[in-house]
């Protein structure tokens, strides 16, 4: 099996100054190609430390993959650290000095002189193009290794990955074997409760179990190489029928549940919220399938009085009949600690109040609010009125009526 590593550079990584995206989405996309992650480590904007994490790390796997550290800046250090590993002086490339001036040229302004740095590559360093910035990357063979060096800019590092670097790791290493993900999405359980019941089932052949908890739900993958057989299939409905009251959508995320059945049932949203930060219409707004369909949205931050469903239910239905939306998603965060949420049309009410047991802080308790609104929506959507009486939640009251 093919040994892939990452290295990340920079200081701003290592400190937790942003997020490494870059290393996240490397290793789910070379996962899909059927490729494996070994190792991933990170180091700051050292020239020493660069250099000797390269020779350790080339000496355990077939590939690495160092990203970052290829700007024109004083503290950008890759291409040192790569010739200082090899033992090589570093040379300019003037093909792609020539690259960057044109780049320059069809920004119509004059190219820095700091920008030469980019083009400075060890010796004997094999090019790689980068068509959508000025840091071209370059490969280096070390300890019977084969290195690759990337721009740390995203959209420039996927780039060359999807484009370069994929394409000579699937030429050099054929033998991978793309693996298929399959994933179940939950509400209301947790990693350790599905866990135990799923160990004590017998996987099938050639299929592999595993979980991401990422707030406010667990997934369950499975995992499979292209190879799909009927016993693969009839154990993931098995794990679908033993957690169905918690199963909220099946691979596919619950924001794209929600946007195709809107988009094929031609539904828009109004939404307005009450004491949780305006989630809900902040993740409807990110969604590109919803965002078109989200006419109106409203946002105050000030806790209310809890008001009988059956009062409440009357004064949304005269603010929905005024209104051109289809639905109605109303969210009121109570200071009594519960919270009122509501799903109105012009022919169906539907009103609960619950209490979270755990108290979140204000941002995660804001997402899973928005959450059961969002499956409530989907039941709604897909003909379901019920909603299943989450572990998370103390239900206090529910108002249902629906208009012939």
């Amino acid at each position: 099996m093919t040994k892939i590593a990452m290295i990340s550079t920079g200081e701003e990584v290592l400190y937790g100054d942003i997020v490494d995206t870059n290393a996240s989405w490397l290793s789910h996309h070379l996962c899909q190609l059927g490729f494996t992650m070994a190792y991933r480590s990170t180091v700051g904007d050292n020239l020493e430390s660069i250099c000797e994490e390269i020779k350790r790390i080339s000496k355990l796997v077939d590939v690495v993959i160092v990203n970052g550290g290829l700007g024109p800046t004083t503290d950008d250090l890759s291409a040192q650290a790569a010739a200082k590993a090899l033992g090589v002086q570093l040379e300019l490339n003037e093909a792609w000095v020539e690259q960057m001036h044109l780049k320059f040229q069809q920004m119509q302004c004059d190219m820095p002189k700091s920008n030469l740095k980019q083009a400075m590559l060890p010796l004997g360093a094999e090019l790689i193009d980068n068509p959508v910035g000025t840091a071209c990357g370059f490969c280096i063979e070390l300890n019977h290794a084969r290195v690759y060096f990337t721009p740390g800019v995203p959209r420039e590092f996927k780039h060359m990955v999807e484009t370069q670097i994929v394409p000579k790791l699937q030429r050099f290493y054929s033998s991978a074997e793309a693996k298929q993900v399959e994933r179940i999405y939950t509400f209301g359980l947790t990693e350790s409760g599905i866990s135990d019941v799923l160990d004590h089932w017998n996987l099938p052949e050639g299929c592999e179990l595993g979980y991401r908890s990422a707030l406010p739900f667990i997934e369950i993958k499975l995992f499979h190489r292209n190879n799909k057989t009927e016993q693969i299939t009839a154990f993931k409905d098995a794990i679908i029928d033993k957690f169905q009251a918690n199963v909220v959508s099946v691979d596919q995320s619950l924001l794209d549940a929600l946007s195709e059945q809107l988009t094929k049932k031609k539904q828009t949203l109004n939404v307005s919220e009450v004491g949780i930060m305006g989630t809900l219409a902040y993740q409807f707004s990110q969604h590109e399938g919803i965002a078109n369909l989200l006419i109106n949205s409203r946002c105050s931050y000030h806790l209310v009085a809890p008001v009988e469903l059956s009062v409440l239910v009357q004064q949304l239905q005269k603010e929905v009949s005024e209104q051109l939306e289809d639905i109605g998603l109303y969210i009121y965060a109570n200071n009594d600690k519960s919270y009122t949420l509501a799903l109105i049309t012009h022919q169906y009410q539907k009103l609960i109040r619950v209490k979270p047991y755990r108290q979140y802080n204000i941002k995660n308790q804001s997402i899973l609010i928005a959450t059961l609104v969002q499956i409530m929506l989907l039941n709604y959507l897909l003909g379901n009125g019920d909603i299943d009486e989450y572990l998370n939640f103390e239900y206090l009251g529910v108002f249902e009526t629906e208009i012939d």
